[in-house]
């Protein structure tokens, strides 16, 4: 899946890009249409990347004092529903 993504939220010509997919993301500034550094950054260097546990909200129970899932929607951060807590996963079962 290739992505790319363009941010400018503060509107004082400054702009964050992003372009890529999850093994090769990169990642640059710009303020004004000038690239201080003319350097892609790889989002490895930035972030620890990792899939998730591939859960489908579709087979959860929803629960709303339950844990955020975070699925690929563009609102709320990505958090889409919380949901019940299944037996025998952790919520960050493959980070800690």
């Amino acid at each position: 899946m290739n992505l790319s993504a363009s941010m400018n939220d503060a509107g004082d010509g400054f702009e964050l890009l992003m372009s890529g997919n999850m093994q090769d993301f990169n990642i640059c500034c710009r303020r004004d249409n000038h690239y201080p550094e003319h350097k892609l950054i790889p989002l490895s260097e930035l972030f620890d990347v990792n899939y998730g546990l591939n859960l489908e909200l579709n087979k959860l129970e929803k629960d709303s004092s339950g844990i955020n899932f975070v699925s690929r929607t563009s609102k709320n951060n990505g958090v889409s529903a919380r949901v019940k807590l299944k037996d025998g996963i952790s919520p960050c079962q493959q980070l800690c």
